[in-house]
This record gives C-alpha cells, sequence and structure tokens, in this order.
C-alpha cells in the first residue's frame, strides 16, 4: 500500500511514555518498548518497515469540545509539544524517519505565530480546511453547487488555506482532516441530502486536496473519514457527513469514488500542467458560506509521472457545459495502454445514498481529445 502511518498522542502522556513509545517504533528489540514490539512479531524496527512516521501530539488541542485533553492557549501547547518532541528524539534519534505535528485551527491562523515560536522541534503545521460550513441559499443549481465547486479556489489564493500558509513559518503543511463541514446555515434536510453526498461533494473534495498539494506544497493530506452515516447539527437537522461509504462493503458515495481515482494517478513526480487556449471562468457572487469569486476557473488538471509511468487528473468545475480539452504529453497518443477513468453522474446532485447513481467508468483511452462533462473528474493513466 505504500502508506505511512499517522499516530496521534495524547497531550497527557507522560516523559516514560514517550520514551517506551520511542523505543516501540524506533529502539532495538533490547529496550523496554522494543521488547513490547518483539513480543507481538515485529523485531526490527518499525522505522525500517515505513519511509516516515508521523506523530501528533493531541487531536485538535485547541477544541474546547475535548475538554480534559485539549491546551487551548497556543503558546502552552507549543512548550508541552517541544517537551514531548524533544523527549522522543532524545530516546532513539532517527530523526529523519520522524515527523513531528503540532495541529492547528485553519480558521484562526493569528494563533500560530505563538505556536511554531514555541515548538522549535515541530516539521510540520496540520490543518483541517474543511469546506461548505454553512448553506443558506440553494434556490438553483447555481446556488448551491456553483460555491461548494469554487471553493478550494477561493480557498487557496485568498482564503483560509493561503492564510495558514503564510503563518506556517516555513514549517510543512499537512491537512489531518478534510470533506464538508455542512454544519451551519438554514438549509433544510433535504437540501443537505442533495448537497453532502452529492457528486459535486467528490468533484470538489479530490480537487481541493490536488489544489493544496499543488499551490502550497501539501503532502500529506487525509479524507476524513472512511465510516460515519450521519452528524446530527444543533438544531438537530441530520447532515450525511462524515463518511464516505453509504454502507461498509457496499455503496461508496462520491467522496471515496473521487479520491479512490485521483489516487491512481499520484505517484512519483507533480509535474507542471500548462492550460491554453480557451480557460474558461466565472464570477462567484456572495453565497453560501460568505465567500465571493472573481475569475473562478472551469477547467484545472495535475499530471504525476514516476519514469516512464504518466498519470493526468482533469476537473470540469462548470455546471452548465461540456469542455473538449486536447491533451499534449509525452508518449499519448494513439497509445494502445492508456486508460481512462471518469466520474459519471447524470446532475450535480446524484447520490449513492439509496442507489448507484454516482459511478466510476473504465475504458481504453486512443487519441489525445477528451470530453469533460459539466462537473465531473477524469483520470487517464499510460506508459511510453
Amino acid at each position: 500500500m505504500n502508506a505511512d502511518p499517522w499516530i496521534v498522542v495524547p497531550t497527557a502522556m507522560s516523559m516514560e511514555e514517550t520514551r517506551k513509545l520511542a523505543e516501540y517504533l524506533a529502539g532495538p528489540a533490547t529496550t523496554l518498548g522494543g521488547t513490547l514490539r518483539a513480543a507481538e512479531g515485529h523485531r526490527e524496527p518499525w522505522t525500517q518497515s515505513f519511509g516516515t512516521i508521523h506523530i501528533e501530539l493531541g487531536n485538535e488541542s485547541w477544541n474546547r469540545d475535548f475538554q480534559g485533553e485539549s491546551i487551548e492557549d497556543p503558546t502552552a501547547y507549543g512548550r508541552r509539544a517541544n517537551a514531548i518532541f524533544a523527549a522522543f528524539r532524545a530516546a532513539v534519534g532517527s530523526a529523519g524517519h520522524f515527523d513531528m505535528v503540532v495541529g492547528t485551527h485553519a480558521y484562526d491562523p493569528w494563533r500560530n505565530r505563538a505556536l511554531l515560536a514555541a515548538v522549535p522541534q515541530a516539521n510540520t503545521l496540520a490543518i483541517a480546511p474543511y469546506l461548505m460550513r454553512s448553506v443558506t441559499a440553494w434556490g438553483s443549481d447555481d446556488a448551491l453547487y456553483a460555491p461548494l465547486l469554487a471553493e478550494p479556489e477561493q480557498m487557496s489564493r485568498e482564503g483560509i488555506v493561503a492564510q495558514a500558509t503564510a503563518s506556517a513559518g516555513g514549517k510543512q503543511l499537512a491537512v489531518y482532516e478534510v470533506n464538508l463541514h455542512t454544519t451551519g446555515g438554514t438549509a433544510p434536510g433535504a437540501i443537505l441530502d442533495r448537497l453532502t453526498p452529492s457528486a459535486a461533494a467528490g468533484v470538489t473534495v479530490a480537487g481541493h486536496m490536488l489544489r493544496m498539494m499543488r499551490d502550497h506544497g501539501v503532502r500529506d493530506e487525509m479524507l476524513y473519514s472512511l465510516p460515519q452515516y450521519e452528524f446530527r447539527r444543533q438544531d438537530g437537522t441530520p447532515v450525511r457527513l462524515w463518511g464516505s461509504v453509504v454502507e461498509m462493503g457496499g455503496r461508496k458515495r462520491p467522496q471515496f469514488l473521487a479520491e479512490s481515482m485521483a489516487n491512481r494517478a499520484i505517484r512519483g513526480d507533480l509535474v507542471k500542467v500548462e492550460i491554453g487556449g480557451e480557460n474558461p471562468t466565472h464570477d462567484l457572487p456572495l453565497g453560501n458560506d460568505g465567500f465571493q469569486l472573481r475569475d473562478a476557473h472551469e477547467i484545472d488538471a495535475y499530471a504525476f509521472q514516476q519514469g516512464n509511468s504518466h498519470g493526468l487528473i482533469v476537473f470540469n468545475y462548470g455546471l452548465h457545459r461540456a469542455r473538449r480539452v486536447s491533451i499534449d504529453a509525452p508518449g499519448l497518443g494513439h497509445n494502445a495502454r492508456a486508460r481512462l477513468w471518469r466520474l459519471v453522474s447524470s446532475a450535480p446532485g446524484d447520490t449513492n445514498e439509496e442507489r448507484n447513481e454516482v459511478q466510476v467508468e473504465e475504458n481504453a483511452f486512443a487519441g489525445t481529445e477528451l470530453t469533460l462533462a459539466p462537473c465531473s473528474m477524469a483520470v487517464l493513466e499510460w506508459t511510453e
């Protein structure tokens, strides 16, 4: 799977517990922690099995809802994290194998200067830049879905992701959670059922994560989450958040399908894509989530290369027109081994809640031209 572990440790862990964890992950089998690991059948240190092991202190330690575990003051949290990280590294060394992570509230970037000044031992600042937290307009597809599809660009250009990057002080940025977070606003349940588990949501979340990778150098990102059917808002309205499946082993929500498609192409190096010719944009008036945006782009693309293997992910964020694109890429033209995956739906509000209205279709791809339906994504793979 080529996956690396992300371990969230409690803010209340002791220095002795820190040492044991460090030994369990990286120490020889003769240490106390290493003995526990060996007894479980893995004699060699876990640092020999993984390229990087991420250690995050606390889950949303800024969040007062987690009373007893939270440290709301950013300086106090930073000092505590610095002490834990220093003790961890002192126990086993191997600093290159570990990514020490502090979490912060994406919507409060002003906290980060004090936090990061107190934690020089940290490598990474982790945020959760959730989409569409409040829906107050839903009279048309343009009112309901167009702001969602454009919000990642707004966040990256001038919103919370841009602000988090500016406040990171040179630390690596990571995303510990992301999805929709539609727990505010006045939209009734029937409207939310057409939004949060929709085809548009799947396209948007995948595009959001890729944009943060390209525009802000975010290497580690996690979709939240695999299970969970719904969440109940404070007013009692159930919202189909945050799970990416309808039922385990059964129907998948569009977020799951879109991320699975994107993961097919993400390998090797992210390489530059130049979009020429017609590059359609539109303006977003002030709407849901309280933002507006001029010149929101409808077409976006991401390319990856590993040796002679290539992957290309292309999006149409427009709601009204199919777009035909020509692709000029090494080894693609009339390549008999090229494969195409599409996220297919008949409307942006299609869901898989009751039946599979959103599906992934796979076909051979011949030539260099691709037609993208409105509100859609496609993935190409080929080898030179």
